[in-house]
């Protein structure tokens, strides 16, 4: 019994000692994989502002190329009517893409292109959440400017050596009046894709131009009901006018100070289609009952343009514009249709037409009285949306341009309205 009495103070000792050291073991590996931690973010950190930088500057050399190609398209057709000229994939009339059947429908457009601009003309040297307001200066400075920025955020400038190819377009010194472009090969790294949308603002109504009849047809056309239609339409004027007099129908500040919380018309034109949820009407019909956009809300998205001031291309107008100006302007929409469409009434093939005033076609629509449908409209002002990504990480740049005003001492024949970053603009 006195040698177990005597060992115990020992025992406790190495325990003690034990849980000490094991203790320590914990506490240095929990050092360790917070500094391994804080490593890998850092490094993470680094990576991730590296990809961005790469992205950007990879969007802005896809921009060029853009560009380059509308640049051309206006040299030989003089005008922008429907994507089906090139203008709708610039990538693929590049050349920028493998796909076989777009090389060769790009290489078709060309020579279509090269023929109707007479003897004179050759194939060669033909190409196959922040807004930056870019109303000053001309553009080729500005695109030298801001890839020079974006170029400088990577260190050296350089882009990864792998091969896939694309093209960026340099115009000749010669300027906009006898516009040339060349080929200079860049790379485009392998892990890195590229997605060009390009759509017709021209081909929706403008918010700011549209009468107040137009809209009552408009809403018509979108299913809704004479009152409905009539709350849509003066409520929408009321909220844009600069005056603070209720339509009948509409509302001004006199009727959103009584809501909970208060607030005021804006009195000025929409600044973003979010901002229909404040508007009578719109409310409730444009949104479900959790406050999310639905299909109404995505029809007007799509269909009404922040940047048109006009008339409309009816070339690149979508079903539901295109019947409200046929009711309007009494002609069958279908028959647009069908004549865009061309012989084989299929979207997409290459007997597709385009409506222009130097058409001569015994298929042209006409209206109830047996006139041409008015026609004349061009595409003024282009969107230009390019997507950019690599594994999670995406880079989007929207860009307006305005292609009938070209930007005074300027490289092209166009004009460079907004260019937005990641702000993902419709």
């Amino acid at each position: 019994m006195s040698q177990m009495i005597q060992s115990s103070p020992r025992r406790h000792s190495r325990g003690a000692i034990l849980i000490f050291v094991l203790g320590l073991i914990m506490a240095l590996t929990w050092v360790t994989i917070e500094l391994l931690d804080s490593v890998r973010r850092e490094q993470l950190r680094g990576t991730d502002r590296r990809s961005e930088s790469e992205l950007r500057f990879t969007a802005y050399q896809i921009l060029q190329i853009s560009m380059g190609v509308f640049a051309e398209i206006q040299r030989f057709e003089g005008a922008f009517y429907r994507p089906n000229q090139g203008w709708g994939n610039p990538l693929a009339y590049a050349g920028a893409r493998t796909d076989p059947f777009a090389i060769e429908a790009a290489r078709a457009l060309m020579d279509r292109a090269v023929a109707d601009a007479g003897e004179g003309a050759s194939a060669e040297g033909s190409i196959r959440d922040r807004a930056v307001d870019v109303d000053a200066g001309d553009d080729g400075g500005l695109l030298g400017e801001l890839l020079e920025e974006v170029g400088a955020d990577l260190g050296d400038g350089s882009l990864s050596t792998d091969p896939n190819p694309i093209f960026v377009v340099e115009p000749d010194a010669a300027g906009a009046a006898a516009l040339t472009v060349e080929l200079v090969p860049i790379q485009l790294p392998s892990h890195i894709s590229a997605r060009v949308t390009v759509r017709d603002e021209t081909g929706k109504l403008s918010l700011t131009g549209t009468s107040e009849a137009r809209w009552r047809l408009f809403f018509e056309a979108m299913g809704f009901q004479d009152s409905e239609q009539a709350i849509l339409t003066d409520s929408l004027l009321d909220w844009m006018d600069a005056d603070e007099i209720e339509r009948p129908e509409g509302a001004e500040t006199q009727t959103y100070s009584q809501r909970e919380p208060p607030y005021r018309a804006a009195n000025r034109p929409l600044r973003d289609f979010d901002e229909l949820r404040l508007i009578r009407g719109f409310e409730e019909l444009f949104f479900d009952d959790n406050g999310a956009p639905n299909q109404y809300f995505r029809q007007f998205r799509d269909s009404v343009s922040f940047f048109n001031t006009g008339r409309v291309n009816l070339n690149t107008a979508n079903a539901l514009v295109l019947e409200t100006l046929a009711e309007e302007q009494n002609f069958e929409a279908q028959r647009v249709l069908d004549f865009l469409a061309g012989p084989d009434l299929e979207f997409g093939t290459a007997d597709d037409r385009i409506l222009r005033p130097d058409v001569r076609d015994a298929d042209f629509p006409r209206d109830e009285d047996g006139e041409p449908v008015k026609s004349n409209r061009t595409a003024e002002f282009l969107h230009l949306a390019i997507e950019v990504s690599s594994g999670r990480a995406i880079f989007e740049l929207d860009v307006i341009l305005n292609m009938n005003e070209p930007q005074p001492g300027g490289i092209y024949p166009f004009r460079i309205v907004r260019i937005f970053e990641n702000s993902n603009i419709h």
